[in-house]
């Protein structure tokens, strides 16, 4: 049963781009911490888009890192420099962000000196990159070189001066001594300053929840906002640095949210995954919805969802648990953190003699006190992944459906949702176009149109399928002779089928592992192409 969060859920209208006159900033790992005062701390600010949560540096930018993005950039996204007083110091300012053409990749990186940057991501594995701005002095960089942002979840904030540790639970390697010398399965919060003879010299240790008995850390949550158009995922990724003494099954489970942006009884999808006996930095759950048995069919996400990772309070099973490798990044502002709700961690206790549970989102938790604006940011550690999925052809807003048959290097079959061939799907042809449609309860979703822009290679005969629209720019890597859609596509080249048969002519299900066998290829114009094959 799932119980309302302490405190509120951002809700699908909420953003923390409201609250960006704050500044993001991060401290230095412990590597990096007995050089802090030889460098510049100078940070440049910037306004974020609604619905991002972080960004990921490293010193000097030597490393183009990803943010993190509940689906996809559905929509144009702006991001403005506001560091005014630094242009008006002889700074200059470049962004470095990632082409539309293959987001994500870090492979095709492109730059601007506008002060404003507008950036259009088609959809792609579900996340996107958020642009680095760079702010140079003649040939010195001077942004952030002793910064990193991060994504993740509870983590360990290091100061010039000293440390703060957060523990988690009695599984974690984050719990270090308390003032007795003791480790402690109470969450709270553990200042110590290094010394030569102990590294992990206390000074203090603060429970949190010092009513509660027997707390223990069950999993960790992720809030996933209300997309801006409906998108399919089959699979979720979870960036979780563990260490497992013996083989433990885990349970991924989506739960809807309702208008108000709370959690319901209402399942999604589920997910499970026995990791082994050893050390790993992420888990890949397979998701299906609950009640069957093997549908790994793509799941339509409409709305917004929770997604819970259970498991880790089997006794005995973990010697290390943190769900972010490096150092935890911090809100510095007078207001709250906006997104600090995103995510945190679910804990049960004993309350009567009974057991009981909540969650709790990690500024609730880890809040540093002590009169200090410091926050944890409670960064996802979730990233989706869209993995085999289908589109879901809307009622409205797609304009053209186009298929260059170019070649993929990744496959993704196109009818695992709506083939082409069902019976809700007509096609009617028109030289070199296809206009389809898909239906649904007697009601049409959306009329499309296909279109060949090239011809495939005998070898290859791989394609990418393009949905554009308003607003929309999505890619789907399709295996031609896998989709229905091809088999009316009016090219003489075009293969729509291939039979199998063995030297007797008796017809085959599918092409022998080896042998002698006969291979019929069959042509959109009519021709068959015999070949005699040896493996």
């Amino acid at each position: 049963m799932l119980m309302e969060l302490p405190g509120k859920v951002m809700s699908e209208t909420g953003s923390h781009a409201e609250h960006n006159e704050g500044r993001l900033v991060s401290t230095l790992s412990k590597r990096d911490k007995t050089r802090a005062s030889d460098l510049d701390v100078t940070a440049v600010t910037y306004n974020e888009p609604a619905n991002l949560f972080t960004m990921g540096y490293t010193p000097n930018l030597s490393y183009y890192s990803h943010v993190v993005r509940r689906g996809a950039a559905y929509s144009a996204h702006t991001w403005r420099n506001t560091s005014d007083a630094l242009e008006a110091e002889g700074y200059s300012f470049v962004w470095t962000y990632d082409s539309p053409e293959g987001p994500g990749q870090g492979g095709l990186l492109l730059n601007s000196n506008t002060k404003d940057l507008t950036v259009t991501y088609p959809f792609n594995n579900g996340w996107w990159c958020a642009p680095v701005l760079s702010a140079k002095k003649m040939a010195e960089l001077t942004y952030s070189p002793s910064f990193k942002y991060r994504f993740g979840g509870p983590s360990v904030i290091i100061f010039n001066e000293g440390a703060l540790d957060f523990g988690m639970t009695t599984y974690s390697e984050m719990l270090y001594r308390d003032v007795n010398g003791k480790r402690t399965t109470t969450f709270g919060s553990l200042k110590y300053l290094p010394t030569a003879s102990d590294p992990y010299s206390v000074t203090k240790w603060t429970p949190v929840f010092p009513d509660k008995k027997d707390l223990k850390m069950k999993g960790f949550y992720n809030i996933f906002h209300k997309p801006d158009a409906p998108y399919a995922i089959t699979k979720i990724w979870g960036w979780i640095e563990y260490t497992a003494l013996k083989e433990t099954k885990l349970t991924m489970t989506l739960y809807k949210l309702d208008e108000k942006g709370e959690p319901t009884d209402e399942v999604i999808a589920v997910g499970e995954k026995y990791i082994k006996a050893g050390a790993d930095k992420s888990i890949l759950f397979n998701l299906k919805r609950p009640g069957t048995d093997g549908d790994m069919s793509p799941i339509t996400i409409d709305c917004g969802f929770i997604a819970v990772l259970e498991g880790f309070s089997t006794e005995g099973a973990f010697s290390k648990l943190q769900p972010i490798l490096g150092s935890g990044t911090v809100w510095e502002g007078g207001d709250e953190c906006p997104w600090a709700y995103n995510c945190g961690v679910m804990l049960s206790w004993n309350e009567g003699g009974a057991e009981k549970q909540g969650y709790f989102h990690d500024s609730k938790i880890y809040d540093e006190g002590r009169g200090s604006t410091k926050k944890l940011c409670a960064c996802d550690f979730l990233w989706m992944v869209d993995g085999d999925f289908a589109w879901i052809f809307e009622k409205s807003g797609i304009s053209e459906l186009t298929i260059p048959l170019t070649g993929g290097s990744e496959n993704l079959t196109f009818n695992t949702y709506y083939p082409l061939n069902d019976t809700n799907v007509t096609i009617t042809k028109d030289a070199e176009w296809l206009d389809f449609s898909v239906s649904a309860a007697s009601e049409v979703a959306s009329d499309n149109g296909l279109k060949v822009t090239a011809s495939p290679s005998d070898e290859a005969r791989e394609g990418y399928i393009t949905i554009s629209g308003p607003a929309m720019n999505y890619v789907l890597k399709v295996k031609q002779t896998d989709s229905s859609a091809v088999e009316s596509i009016s090219v003489d080249d075009m293969i729509i089928a291939t039979e199998y048969m063995d030297i007797a002519g008796r017809m085959l299900d599918s092409a022998p592992s080896k042998g002698v066998f006969i291979k019929v290829d069959i042509y959109s114009n009519g021709e068959r192409k015999v070949s005699k094959c040896i493996k």
